[in-house]
């Protein structure tokens, strides 16, 4: 048995254990962005695919929509984007380096209206997610600030109207 000392040390471990990983890490989002611009420094770009799921930003549904969701059923549009059309918006996908990923402390849930994944040989290398609360963006699965980059990667593959739905 336990004496009461060392009950609540252990406790109090635990706390601390749980609150450090609660929030504030953005490194599994930050080491997605590395590996898909290290694919690309490689010259690996034409092994890379973008997928895009798309749903009316601006149209009311009764039931916040998951990723799950949106790419099995959900979507108005989905398009795949094989690596040599990727090549010429290399420039674009690059500015993700030189953002910030600010994770987000108090924690949403995302209400998927747009998703999109960088894939090579049917492996994710990088997904993201829009939105959450207060227009939140989720980097493989990490929930941070949201950047003009994130929308600006998919504008030139969205039509004119798409596009306007998202300030563009």
């Amino acid at each position: 048995m336990c004496s009461k000392k060392t009950y609540i040390l252990i406790v109090l471990l635990s706390i601390i254990v749980i609150l450090s990983g609660c929030g504030g890490n953005a490194r599994p989002a930050e080491r997605a962005v590395e590996n898909l611009l290290s694919q690309i420094e490689r010259g690996n770009i034409n092994d890379i695919s973008l997928t895009i799921y798309y749903s009316n930003p601006i149209s009311f549904t009764p039931v916040r929509s998951n990723v799950r969701d949106l790419v099995n059923r959900d979507y108005e549009y989905r398009l795949v984007i094989d690596g040599v059309h990727l090549e010429e918006y290399i420039d674009v996908i690059k500015r993700l380096g030189d953002i910030e990923l600010i994770p987000i402390e108090r924690r949403s849930s995302i209400n998927a209206r747009i998703y999109y994944v960088f894939e090579r040989n049917n492996r994710r290398i990088l997904d993201v997610g829009m939105w959450g609360e207060g227009g939140s963006v989720f980097v493989n699965g990490v929930e941070v600030e949201r950047k003009d980059i994130f929308i600006d990667i998919i504008i030139p593959f969205l039509s004119e109207e798409k596009a306007s739905l998202l300030g563009r």
